[in-house]
């Protein structure tokens, strides 16, 4: 699920890879439509569909990544 994030994250945040633990404030959006989504966030056309199909993403309001 894409998670988009728009508050204050800690130092660590820096280190997210697939897979990482991390420990996420937010709020489930509706996704907004392939183009939009690839024009707001960059996202590539595959990917911008793949939200649109999933229908909601994480507007992350905290990020923080454990040690």
């Amino acid at each position: 699920m894409l998670a988009v994030v728009n508050g204050p994250a800690n130092d660590n945040a820096k280190e997210v890879r697939p897979s990482s633990l991390i420990n996420a404030r937010g709020t489930a959006e509706k996704a907004p439509s392939t183009a939009q989504a690839k024009r707001e966030w960059g996202l590539t056309a595959a990917d911008a569909a793949r939200l649109e199909h999933e229908g909601a993403y994480i507007q992350v309001s905290q990020l923080t990544v454990p040690q």
